[in-house]
C-alpha cells in the first residue's frame, strides 16, 4: 500500500493522509474507519492551486533572491544605482511575495495597466473638451465604459439597456438596479 511503501506508516492506524493528484488541482484524503478506508476528495479552487504552486516553486526562488540581495548590497558603493536598485526591492519585499500568500493576487499589474490604457490614449482627445463639463461627460463615459468591463459585461450592450431602461428608475432605490455589478 502507498502510505505504508512510501511513508513508513501504518495506515490502519486512523490518522488521517492527504494527497494532490499529479495535476495539483484536487485534494484526496484517506483514512482507516472500522470497516474501511474512506477516501474524499475536493477540487481546488483556482485560488488555492495558484497558492500551492507559488508556495512550492516560487517561493524557494524569491527567498534565494532575497538572501542574494541582502549579501550583495554591503559590497556595492551606497552612491550607485545598483544600490538604490537592491535597497528599493527590499524595502518593497513584502508588496513582492504577497502574490505567494493569496492565489487571487496578481503577480504584475497588467491587468490595472490595461485598464487605464484608453485614458493615456484618450488624454490627448481631452485636450479638445471646449469646456468643464464637456471634461466631466468624457470622463463619466470612460467610468461606465471601463466600470462595465471591470464587471464581465459587454459595454455597448450594457450601456444600450440602460439607456432603454433608465425611465424605469424613478428613484435612486430602483437605479440602482442598472449599476454594472447587480445587472
Amino acid at each position: 500500500m502507498l502510505i505504508e511503501q512510501e511513508l513508513g506508516h501504518n495506515p490502519f492506524s486512523g490518522a488521517l493522509y492527504a494527497f494532490t493528484n499529479r495535476h495539483r488541482n484536487k485534494i484526496k484524503c484517506v483514512m482507516w474507519e472500522d470497516n474501511g478506508f474512506v477516501l474524499y476528495y475536493k477540487g481546488l479552487a483556482e485560488e488555492k492551486f495558484k497558492w500551492l504552486v507559488r508556495q512550492e516553486l516560487a517561493l524557494p526562488l524569491l527567498q534565494d533572491f532575497k538572501a542574494w540581495l541582502e549579501t550583495n548590497q554591503a559590497k556595492v558603493p551606497k552612491d550607485s544605482l545598483i544600490f538604490k536598485a537592491i535597497q528599493y526591492s527590499l524595502d518593497q519585499w513584502d508588496s513582492l511575495v504577497a502574490y505567494c500568500d493569496y492565489g487571487f493576487v496578481h503577480i504584475s499589474n497588467a491587468l490595472a495597466e490595461n485598464a487605464i490604457c484608453p485614458f493615456a490614449v484618450g488624454r490627448r482627445s481631452w485636450l479638445f473638451a471646449d469646456t468643464a463639463r464637456g471634461a466631466h461627460a468624457s470622463a463619466t463615459c470612460y467610468s461606465v465604459i471601463e466600470t462595465a468591463k471591470a464587471n464581465g459585461l459587454e459595454p455597448s450592450g450594457y450601456i444600450q439597456y440602460v439607456l432603454d431602461h433608465i425611465d424605469d428608475a424613478d428613484t435612486l432605490k430602483n437605479s440602482k438596479r442598472y449599476y454594472p455589478r447587480t445587472w
